[in-house]
């Protein structure tokens, strides 16, 4: 499922970890457009050769770059709303735990009907139906089929 997401900037953000610009990674700064909990803005990846435009909406896959360390970027929330926002440098992300693979990855609901599949380094308990925390340093965006949506 896709996230519709509203771009706020596009080429220049600042973030902890420099993200280089190249003809399919643009950094961006979005907001998701669902109205619900904390938003954003957010920092990310458009990963696509084609440049959003700044005030557009988009629909998009969402991706974390790199797999979650349970008891450090991956934690249980306190919290039981879906959530996305900025701290430290760092893109929060409250979300439920949809399902548990074999393979260390569990899949996971975002804002609104938006699922993720993340991987997972380290032992934890079961997560199904959990609310959990992740800290990521930004999110990968690819444009979906539906690339512009304003």
């Amino acid at each position: 499922m896709e996230l519709r997401i509203a771009i706020l900037e596009v080429g220049t953000i600042s973030q902890s970890a420099p993200i280089e610009r190249s003809n399919s990674s643009i950094p961006v700064r979005f907001t998701s457009v669902f109205g619900l909990g904390r938003l954003g803005p957010v920092n990310g990846v458009w990963r696509s050769e084609e440049i959003p435009e700044v005030g557009n909406e988009y629909e998009v896959e969402v991706g974390i770059p790199e797999s979650l360390v349970w008891g450090k970027t991956l934690t249980i929330s306190d919290g039981q709303t879906l959530e996305m926002w900025e701290e430290a440098g760092h893109v929060m992300i409250t979300g439920r735990v949809d399902l548990v693979h074999d393979d260390d990855t569990l899949s996971v609901t975002l804002l609104g009907k938006a699922t993720i599949v993340v991987g997972l380094e380290g032992i934890s308990p079961d997560l199904t139906g959990r609310f959990v925390l992740m800290r990521v340093p930004s999110l990968d965006l690819w444009p979906g089929s539906d690339y512009s949506i304003a």
